[in-house]
């Protein structure tokens, strides 16, 4: 099944769902809040407007959460994960729209996803050896050559 990574704000939430469960196998309540939370902003912030009523709202972002969430969780096999989230870092690093936007460069972008996986690893009180690892591989592939 190929995710559809309609934008930014998909690429996001598929990272963020993807980087909570993969890491540690589980995705508490305090992760799903705090993604739809930090997806919420990045909407608002570039302005994407999912429904299409011309604003920003908690619609859009229920509109993104109820498109990836069902993709992630009928993936078949954690390969298939992997391969879904890594998918995901791909297409935000070239993502043109980091490009274009006025309001971002590409490295406060990235900067401020890689703070967003730092805080959804830190829910449970500390960065686990497995989150730890993923941030690191993320930021290599981040600000490598760009």
């Amino acid at each position: 099944m190929a995710y559809q990574s309609n934008n930014i704000g998909h690429c996001c939430a598929l990272l963020y769902l993807g980087f909570s469960h993969i890491t540690d196998g589980n995705l508490c309540d305090d992760e799903k809040r705090e993604i739809k939370t930090r997806c919420a902003k990045i909407l608002e912030d570039l302005h994407i407007d999912l429904n299409g009523d011309g604003i920003v709202d908690q619609e859009d972002v229920e509109k993104l959460i109820e498109y990836v969430t069902p993709y992630y969780n009928n993936l078949d096999d954690t390969l298939d994960r992997l391969r879904s989230i890594v998918g995901a870092v791909i297409t935000l690093k070239y993502h043109s729209n980091f490009e274009n936007s006025s309001k971002f460069s590409w490295k406060e972008m990235a900067d401020r996803i890689v703070s967003d996986l730092k805080f959804l690893s830190m829910l449970d009180g500390k960065i686990h050896k497995e989150e730890a690892r993923w941030i690191k591989l993320i930021e290599e592939s981040f600000y490598s050559e760009h």
